[in-house]
Parts: structure tokens; C-alpha cells; sequence
């Protein structure tokens, strides 16, 4: 007795399957991984049990690092705003938008972006 599938798939149809396993994967990975790195992060800098870690998305934290550059440097910063504008899809001008509402970020950013622009 042989085992016949009863769908045959392309080798397409095969490595698309194997690609979204994969992703699946490391989906699930990830998700693993960072919890018991939470305790080994609230050490490295000093923070409490009470004190919740946030992320809000690539703008703002790019926001932040220039609006708290006086206490980690400019090249942080930088550093950060060149990633994000070699992401397809990056709009600048949102980027600004966001950063009129912090008067000590806006200043640097703007210099930034002209220089790199």
C-alpha cells in the first residue's frame, strides 16, 4: 500500500508553504524569547517592579531620542533617524508633525533631516 497526497502542490506551492512555516516559527520565536529577558533588562537600567517598559512606534521613539539627546548623545539619535528614513514608506513630514508637539525635539530632528535629506 503507497500513500498518494491527495493534493499535489508545485515546487511554488511547496516553498511558499515552507516560507510561512518558517515565519510561523519565528513568530512564535520571538514571542519566547523576550520574557525572560524583561528581568535581565529592568537591571541593566535600574528600573522597579512598578515601572512598565513601553514602546510606542519608530516615530515617536525617534522623537524621544532626540528630545533626550542631552542625556544619551546626538549619535543615538541619528543613528535611529537613518534607519527609520531608509524604510520604504518613511514620511518625514509626519515625522515633524509629531515632533511640533515636543518643542526640545523639534529643533535637532529638523537639522537632522535637512542634513540627511
Amino acid at each position: 500500500m503507497s500513500f498518494k497526497p491527495a493534493i499535489s502542490l508545485t515546487s511554488y506551492q511547496l516553498r511558499l508553504l515552507a516560507v510561512l512555516a518558517l515565519i510561523n516559527f519565528v513568530n512564535f520565536a520571538d514571542r519566547q524569547a523576550i520574557p525572560p529577558l524583561v528581568p535581565l533588562i529592568r537591571d541593566e537600567f535600574a528600573l522597579t517592579a512598578h515601572t512598565s517598559i513601553g514602546l510606542y512606534n519608530p516615530q515617536r521613539c525617534i522623537v524621544d531620542a532626540f528630545r533626550l539627546r542631552h542625556l544619551e548623545g546626538l549619535e543615538p539619535a541619528v543613528e535611529a533617524l537613518r534607519r527609520w528614513l531608509r524604510r520604504r514608506g518613511s514620511q518625514p513630514a509626519e515625522l515633524l508633525a509629531m515632533a511640533r508637539a515636543f518643542p526640545k525635539a523639534e529643533p535637532g530632528l529638523r537639522s537632522a533631516l535637512e542634513i540627511l535629506l
